[in-house]
């Protein structure tokens, strides 16, 4: 069995069926994802218990998961980690993921809060503008306290953020496994936790109502890429060309200095404007388009 046909671990089907029922192949993923400071005490001795985490309906990125873990430490303390992986995930912002991973770390801890020590919120995100690894301690109730990570799977690649190492095969595992990747050669597979990890991805082990499912899932992330490169493409275009008219006319008076930045004034409202009616939050569009809040009210709905 060197090249099975795999599934991809990234929809919300597969990505279950690999974390949420098996407890040793998610303590294995954590304890070799997790940047633990004092490993000998703080890696996971027992997952404890895995519950279900909502999202909103209509949320973009797609999430996979999230998963919630009640787990045993190597010193006895109980503590808990939200793990998510996020597809399209270039079609936001980190504040956005950030502000969703910790309305569910606030209802963990509703719910947790006198059982555990802390709590993790691991997102991983399939090809983001996140910054690598970064973490911010932060508290969401007294003497609890939230640690988010963010950890970006096209990142992962051999000499380029890590060793080769079990953390290492773990991001490659998620980001290169079946759809459009790659796949890993199960003979070069040394971790037995990845080896059952890449068994649960045989396509021959899925129903075909889950099999629907995955393929759902797939056809929504391929359209939500689709949809955030065509906003700005279209927004260049338009914005190009009618910022090129306006500019010329002020040439004659400005110079060309100042018609080029016209363009490029009006390129960035049209991308706004797009942008404004396809439902993008104004955070990710000031963010993305460089315009200024005040200028957003202002512009006119497409018709």
């Amino acid at each position: 069995m060197k090249h099975t046909c795999f599934l991809s671990p990234r929809t919300g089907t597969t990505f279950r069926k690999i974390f949420f029922w098996n407890p040793e192949v998610t303590a294995c993923f954590l304890n070799a994802i997790l940047p633990f400071e004092n490993p000998q005490e703080e890696e996971i001795e027992e997952c404890l218990e895995f519950f279900s985490l909502a999202c909103p309906s209509a949320c973009i990125p797609l999430p996979c998961g999230p998963i919630g873990v009640i787990y045993r430490d190597r010193k006895g303390e109980t503590a808990a980690v939200d793990l998510c992986l996020w597809v399209a995930a270039g079609t936001c912002s980190r504040e956005t993921i950030a502000e969703t991973a910790r309305s569910r770390a606030v209802r963990i801890a509703g719910k947790y809060g006198t059982a555990v020590k802390k709590i993790i919120s691991l997102n991983l995100t399939d090809s983001s503008p996140l910054v690598f690894e970064e973490c911010n301690n932060d508290s969401i109730l007294p003497d609890l306290p939230l640690k988010m990570i963010f950890i970006d799977l096209s990142g992962a690649k051999s000499g380029t953020y890590f060793q080769p190492s079990d953390k290492l095969l773990w991001l490659r595992f998620l980001r290169d496994t079946g759809a459009d990747g790659t796949e890993i050669d199960v003979d070069t597979v040394t971790s037995p936790e990845v080896r059952q990890a890449l068994s649960l991805l045989d396509s021959s082990a899925y129903s075909s109502e889950e099999l629907r499912e995955y393929t759902l899932f797939l056809d929504k992330a391929r359209a939500a890429g689709t949809a955030a490169d065509s906003i700005f493409r279209n927004g260049f275009d338009q914005g190009y060309a009618k910022g090129f008219e306006e500019g010329f006319d002020k040439w004659y008076k400005d110079g060309v200095n100042s018609g080029i930045m016209a363009g490029s004034m009006q390129q960035q409202r049209e991308s706004a404007r797009r942008m404004k009616a396809d439902g993008i939050s104004s955070g990710d569009i000031i963010r993305w388009t460089g315009i200024r809040e005040y200028e957003l009210d202002t512009l006119e709905p497409i018709q």
